[in-house]
């Protein structure tokens, strides 16, 4: 359809690549497995050419054309080892034979373009697995990356060093270790390339460079308290004591707030009570809702669990002009209108965390207002990653903060 811009054909493509047969096979074989032949990927822009429509789809310096319905990938996209490059390693999730998925590391992903304008690369020391995220990525949730999507390297927390700047570039320079944040960008890769003025703060020389890599849960955690407007003197539940969760208490502790914790894992449970942030922690399992949870005791309710059909138990459990924030994914939201009115809630959902609450995270972080040190259970060498996100997808109350060391 596009001879005069790359052959077609599958034999022509693998003998203009860069990369050996089998090696390129394979790569071939995951970035194309479930891309049906006649409709594009996912492009993120699109021009048109005499040929039809061409889409430009760029993942880590990927370049992938769509032209008249057909996949052609780029010769540039080489891996380091057939190149004579360096080896660039991913974590990325994949599917499998039997459909279902897993997240594995690989030593073939495309080698990221150099910086340009205000954008800074890194290269990655540490990432931090997203526990709520990169499940619901595992086990196809409301809002994975599509079969079509896959491979993908899914993930929001890397702290990096800088190794090479663009010309526009101000408040970083060569050496200066950050951490990122940014959504479908600052993933588990080896390399990453980001604008300076994107979610991105540079880590003090005081900061565990581990601890930082669970800045973007800290960062959700300060967003959540920041949106709901936690103040002294309240009484807040916090419905689900994963990192986020636990994270959250604390903050709402250090504003003087009265927390109380919920969940119905005994070793999280159990850490809540270690961190001393909570007045009270309750086992929520079984009947502990009903035994525990009062009827219009809170100022604010954090539901950080996602729990299908609790909504009107979260509305019940606060206060006339109480709030109740939902943070966890969820495909939709259902509770009894007659309750929420007649109680004149604030019904809020939090979302992703921005530049400010990001820049709080580190100094709190810094200053010891939030100590991430006890909730990270498990530091291991990327290679390794395999078993933790099986874990992730088939037990993940066993993970708590995990961190890959590159």
């Amino acid at each position: 359809a596009s001879s005069r811009v790359f052959p077609t054909t599958w034999g022509s493509l693998m003998s203009t690549s860069g990369c050996s047969g089998n090696h390129r096979r394979q790569r071939l074989a995951e970035l194309f497995a479930d891309v049906p032949i006649g409709r594009p990927a996912r492009c993120r822009a699109s021009v048109n050419s005499d040929d039809g429509p061409i889409g430009v789809r760029g993942r880590g310096g990927s370049l992938v054309l769509c032209v008249s319905g057909w996949l052609h990938l780029l010769p540039a996209l080489r891996c380091g080892p057939c190149a004579g490059g360096t080896v660039l390693r991913a974590l990325v999730t994949r599917l499998k034979e039997d459909r279902t998925r897993e997240k594995v590391l690989v030593d073939y992903w495309p080698e990221p373009l150099a910086p340009v304008g205000n954008q800074v690369r890194t290269r990655t020391l540490y990432s931090g697995v997203t526990n709520g995220t990169e499940r619901n990525d595992l086990v196809a949730g409301n809002y994975a990356t599509p079969d079509a999507g896959l491979p993908s390297p899914l993930g929001c927390q890397n702290v990096g060093e800088v190794t090479d700047v663009g010309p526009d570039v101000t408040r970083l320079k060569v050496g200066d270790v950050m951490f990122s944040g940014v959504w479908l960008v600052s993933d588990h890769l080896e390399y990453v390339v980001v604008p300076q003025d994107e979610l991105l703060v540079r880590l003090p020389d005081s900061v565990d460079q581990r601890h930082a890599a669970l800045l973007g849960m800290a960062s959700v955690a300060v967003h959540v308290c920041r949106s709901i407007n936690v103040r002294a003197g309240e009484d807040v539940l916090i419905v689900g004591q994963g990192c986020v969760g636990q994270i959250t208490a604390q903050i709402a502790h250090s504003l003087g707030a009265g927390v109380d914790v919920c969940d119905v894992d005994p070793q999280r449970l159990q850490t809540a009570k270690v961190m001393g942030c909570a007045q009270a922690v309750f086992d929520t399992s079984g009947t502990g809702w009903d035994e525990h949870i009062g009827d219009g005791a809170y100022d604010t309710v954090v539901d950080l669990a996602g729990v299908p059909g609790m909504e009107n138990r979260l509305i019940a459990a606060a206060r006339p002009h109480g709030k109740v924030a939902l943070i966890a994914g969820r495909d939709e939201v259902r509770y009894d209108f007659n309750l929420g009115q007649s109680r004149q809630i604030t019904l809020r959902q939090i979302s992703h965390f921005d530049v400010a609450d990001l820049t709080r995270a580190c100094r709190a972080l810094e200053r010891g207002t939030i100590r991430v040190a006890p909730l990270l259970r498990d530091v291991v060498p990327v290679r390794e990653a395999g078993r933790i996100y099986d874990t992730l997808r088939d037990d993940p109350g066993r993970l708590m903060g995990t961190v890959f060391e590159w």
